[in-house]
């Protein structure tokens, strides 16, 4: 499943299919339940965390005066595209928690 979802984001599949192995360990010890709750609260900070950054980029792209905008711009995009993968593999993981591997 983490080889398949890796090829949806082109250039950012080492990001993506390294969080999968990182964290199927932690899966394969949690119980369904336990998995899915825990894989839920890191979606809600993680979507935060995503609300965030969009509100920033948003802020910087609506006033071409502030200083370092451009710089700011670039380190905010990877950044939000990071956070989208893992908002991704969070949902996947709710979706499959509980399946054996």
């Amino acid at each position: 499943m983490a080889a398949q979802k890796a090829l949806r984001f082109g250039g950012e599949k080492c990001t993506y299919f390294a969080a999968c192995l990182k964290v199927v360990y932690r899966q394969i010890k949690l119980t369904h339940t336990e998995s899915r709750q825990q894989y839920g609260d890191l979606m809600k900070r993680n979507n935060e965390y995503l609300s965030q950054l969009k509100e920033r980029l948003s802020h910087y792209e609506s006033k071409p005066d502030l200083l370092h905008r451009e710089q700011t711009i670039a380190d905010l995009l990877p950044r939000i595209k990071n956070a989208q993968i893992r908002q991704s593999y969070y949902v996947d993981l709710i979706f499959c928690a509980g399946v054996e591997l």
